[in-house]
C-alpha cells in the first residue's frame, strides 16, 4: 500500500512535467480539500507549513464535534518535495507542489489527537486519537482560518456514556460539591445522581441527563465558584 501511495504521489508531479515549474511550498499558507466519502473516513483536511513544521487538521465521516490534529517535524529541503515525521515512529508525511499550485500530501500512519469542539457541550482532548494515511491533495485557501469543514451538533452525555466528556462534567460536578469521586469516562449510576441533585439545585428537570443547558449552568455555576 505505501509503495502504491508513493508510485501516486510521483505521477501526479510527473504528470504536470510540461507546465510551467511552480514555485515551493508557501509558508503560512493554507491549503484546503474536501474529501468523498468513497476516499475513506477523511471529511475534510487542512495544511500549514511554517519554519516549525507542519500543521494537519482533519475531520472524519461519521465522527461530530471532533477535529483530528497532527503536527510533524519536516527536514530542510529544497525544491518542492519536503519530509516530515513525527519522532518514535510516530508516522510521515511527504510534500510535494504540483505544477499548478497544488499541494499534495502523502501521509503514512500519522499519530493525530482528537479535539472536541465547543458544540460537544464539554470540550475535551483525547491524547488516543487516530491516525492519517493516504494521499490528498489541496487547494491554497484564502480563508483566514485554516480549520476544517465537519458534523456538528449538540450531544447529550447520559448513563453509559464512555468519553473524555464525562469526566470534564464529573470536574465540574465535583467543583461543585454534587459528585466527590475521581473523575473518570464512565457515566455511572452515580454521574446520573450528582447530574439529577445539580439540575434540581438549579431549578431545572432532574433528567440526570446533560443537556445543552445543564452544561452551559454546569460551567457556569464552576466559573462563580473558581473551579477550573
Amino acid at each position: 500500500m505505501r509503495r502504491v501511495l508513493r508510485a501516486a504521489l510521483i505521477l501526479l508531479l510527473a504528470s504536470g512535467a510540461g507546465m510551467a515549474q511552480a514555485q515551493e511550498i508557501k509558508q503560512g499558507a493554507c491549503y484546503r480539500a474536501e474529501v468523498p466519502r468513497t476516499y475513506g473516513p477523511v471529511r475534510s483536511i487542512t495544511a500549514k507549513l511554517d519554519k516549525n513544521g507542519i500543521d494537519i487538521q482533519f475531520t472524519e465521516w461519521d465522527t461530530p464535534n471532533t477535529i483530528f490534529l497532527a503536527g510533524a517535524s519536516c527536514a530542510e529541503s529544497g525544491g518542492r518535495l519536503i519530509h516530515c515525521s513525527i519522532e518514535c515512529d510516530g508516522g510521515h508525511a511527504d510534500l510535494a507542489l504540483t505544477p499548478d499550485g497544488r499541494l499534495s500530501l502523502l501521509a503514512r500512519s500519522l499519530r493525530s489527537l482528537s479535539l472536541g469542539q465547543e458544540s460537544r457541550l464539554l470540550s475535551s482532548l483525547d491524547a488516543d486519537g487516530t491516525s492519517l494515511s493516504g494521499l490528498y491533495v489541496l487547494n491554497e485557501s484564502a480563508s483566514e482560518q485554516c480549520t476544517p469543514e465537519g458534523e456538528t451538533y449538540q450531544v447529550a452525555l447520559q448513563a453509559g456514556d464512555d468519553t473524555p466528556s464525562v469526566a470534564a462534567a464529573e470536574r465540574l460536578l465535583n467543583d461543585l460539591g454534587f459528585l466527590l469521586e475521581k473523575p473518570d469516562n464512565i457515566f455511572s449510576d452515580r454521574t446520573r445522581a450528582a447530574v439529577a441533585q445539580f439540575q434540581t439545585a438549579s431549578g431545572l428537570k432532574a433528567t440526570g441527563v446533560i443537556d445543552a443547558e445543564t452544561a452551559r449552568r454546569l460551567v457556569a455555576q464552576s466559573a462563580t465558584n473558581g473551579g477550573c
